[in-house]
């Protein structure tokens, strides 16, 4: 079962139901710190911050 109350890994905010994840090293991403990856990386699919992996939605 997806737990949508925790709470955004960069942020500290909680995600809700939009959020990015990575499946590597298990960060979660809200919506909004997503898109301002989105804008520095400029490119998709994402790569995490942490490990390098591919963001995905869960």
């Amino acid at each position: 079962m997806l737990d949508l109350s925790r709470p955004c890994e960069a942020c500290g905010k909680m995600i809700g139901g939009g959020f990015k994840h990575c499946p590597k090293c298990q960060i979660y991403f809200c919506l909004t710190c997503w898109i301002e990856l989105m804008y520095i990386q400029g490119k998709l699919p994402l790569e995490c911050p942490i490990c390098g992996g591919k963001l995905i939605i869960p």
